[in-house]
């Protein structure tokens, strides 16, 4: 059933009680309050791109959101989708990319719910990793840019000196 409450911890609270995983879709689109974050703390994902709305309305990215929940401490998993409702060629352009076990169900889950996946709109990563502490990417195509989005001022932007792109970032925070 639809609750009654359409916004506010309403809606969280209907969304995190009845999925099995849940996702905060759209929030740049939908208007969210940002004092709304707190909310988040029991979601699994929270959309930072939504190609439809991008298109649409040119309110397609919410990484703010995002950045927001995660300087409260709050973690939670980002993907990117395309919402393709129109058939206006909003499709194939965002996507989220599992590693599990194989193609069933229960592994795709326990994937999306153990952070094994990572999100685009744009490239195949051919590989992420982590070790002594330093996080690498490695493409499977050449990138504008690579970036790395962490706690307070901590991050990185690896980004190409030419039109041939970049292919790897490291980034040890």
């Amino acid at each position: 059933t639809i609750p009654e409450v359409r916004e506010g911890e309403g809606v969280y609270r209907h969304l995190i009680d009845n999925s099995e995983y849940s996702i905060l879709a759209h929030p740049n689109w939908s208007i969210l309050d940002i004092n709304e974050v707190p909310l988040l703390k029991e979601m699994h994902a929270l959309e930072v791109y939504n190609t439809g709305c991008e298109m649409d309305i040119c309110k397609g990215y919410s990484e703010y959101f995002w950045n927001a929940a995660l300087e409260k401490g709050i973690k939670i998993f980002a993907v990117a989708t395309d919402d393709a409702h129109e058939g206006n060629e909003d499709y194939c352009k965002a996507f989220v990319m599992v590693k599990a076990k194989d193609k069933t169900e229960g592994s795709i889950m326990r994937a999306l719910k153990a952070g094994d996946f990572y999100s685009s709109n744009g490239p195949l990563f051919e590989n992420i990793t982590l070790e002594n502490g330093a996080i690498t990417v490695k493409s499977a195509m050449s990138c504008r840019e690579i970036r790395f989005i962490g706690k307070g001022r901590a991050g990185k932007q690896e980004a190409a000196k030419d039109d041939k792109g970049i292919t790897e970032a490291v980034y040890a925070p």
